[in-house]
């Protein structure tokens, strides 16, 4: 049961959760490392290759086209070429709106620090609102 404490500490806990989200989102200019948002992605070629086996693998070749987001070169569009494949095992798959490192007009990796603040507030808040539950329920 929540009383009027704990409804007080749940919205300051979303609150808070709303800033470090939206500040987290918004921390490119903090990276030495260049981060573009992905703008459009087209596929441009499909090919399927066989392994040893005979199992046959689609493979992908993009355009992706992004803005830079930090650095000198903020706000500069960037076209770059990419090799995905269907099972994703060895390369990632990207989407509209992907914030990624680049490196050399190659894609390294995805910037994933939004997601993990995401859960780690989660997180918070159901430790918060299950602690404050079990207390309640002790009384």
């Amino acid at each position: 049961m929540l009383n009027n404490k704990n409804i007080f500490y749940t919205c300051l806990i979303l609150l808070i959760s709303i800033i470090v989200i939206t500040f987290v989102y918004n921390d490119d200019f903090l990276y030495n490392k260049t981060i573009m948002k992905i703008t459009n992605i087209e596929v441009v070629n499909t090919d399927i290759s066989k392994n040893h086996l005979g199992f046959g693998e689609y493979h992908y070749q993009e355009i992706i086209t992004g803005i830079i987001t930090n650095g000198k070169d903020k706000n500069k569009n960037i076209t770059i070429q990419y090799e995905d494949t269907y099972s994703s095992v060895v390369t990632n798959k990207y989407k509209v709106g992907d914030k990624v490192f680049i490196e050399s007009n190659n894609i390294e990796d995805l910037k994933r620090d939004t997601y993990i603040i995401i859960l780690v507030m989660t997180f918070v808040l159901l430790m918060f609102l299950i602690v404050s539950e079990m207390l309640y329920s002790l009384k």
